[in-house]
């Protein structure tokens, strides 16, 4: 870096990440509303409403229904598992994006926040596969999700791991 250069004010990179993230809670909410819609159209049917919309829904690759009355019950019981793993990764990402946009990258909060979200990227991963099982046609092993969960939690340990170091730095005379 040349000493003439000039640097960029550290407040303009944190505005810069404020508005990134501001525009990415926008998308992950927007992506939330999109689902309870979908879902409402889907299962109106239980409200004696006819939806002539021709609305399938798909809670894994093997398992497509095409209306709410022929789910079972035990397909339902994970299904709004699966939801509510969607639903709660949103507000720990929105949790997450917070401490970004106030600055707070590595603290022991967001370390947190990251291992939780892998860890529900890995219970999303085998609700899949158990509802590809009640499915009967087989189970399609693809281990991408699973990976990628582990790959959250491993990220998650290596910040944790460099927040200790910097705070036993911090501490050394």
């Amino acid at each position: 870096m040349n000493a003439t250069e000039i640097v960029p004010n550290p407040s303009s990179r944190l505005k810069r990440i404020q508005k990134i993230v501001r525009a990415i809670r926008i998308l992950i909410w927007a992506a939330a509303l999109l689902l309870i819609v979908c879902g409402s159209l889907f299962l109106t049917d239980f409200f004696g409403l006819t939806s002539n919309l021709g609305v399938k829904i798909s809670f894994s690759p093997m398992l497509t229904y095409t209306s709410p009355f022929k789910i079972p019950a035990s397909v339902f019981c994970l299904v709004f598992l699966r939801v509510g793993l969607f639903l709660a990764g949103i507000f720990v990402l929105d949790k997450l994006l917070r401490f970004f946009a106030a600055g707070n990258f590595f603290t022991a909060h967001t370390v947190h926040c990251i291992k939780l979200l892998g860890c529900f990227v890995i219970g999303d991963w085998i609700l899949t596969k158990t509802l590809d099982a009640m499915a009967g046609s087989g189970i399609l092993f693809t281990f991408g999700q699973l990976v990628l969960g582990l790959l959250i939690i491993l990220i998650a340990w290596i910040m944790d791991e460099g927040r200790k170091i910097q705070e036993e730095q911090e501490l050394t005379v």
